[in-house]
């Protein structure tokens, strides 16, 4: 699977420290996920973490539009 990146994906993965590695896990092996109108929602827990990733809709590279951690 080709996966591009949003410039604000980057940005918080580098901020949070995600690699495009762990992306692609959660992409490849979610745990959860919830399809909307306009973006499908992955869930896994990472290393102990519960991660997010959005990802547009119908789009040809998957087009991941933001990564973040689920704060409980």
């Amino acid at each position: 699977m080709t996966i591009a990146y949003s410039r604000h994906a980057r940005d918080k993965m580098e901020e949070r420290g995600i690699t495009e590695q762990v992306v692609q896990q959660i992409l490849d092996s979610p745990d959860g996920v919830a399809v909307g109108e306009t973006a499908v929602i992955y869930n896994a827990m990472v290393n102990g973490v519960e991660l997010r990733v959005v990802v547009a809709r119908a789009t040809d590279p998957v087009l991941v539009i933001t990564v973040f951690p689920v704060d409980r």
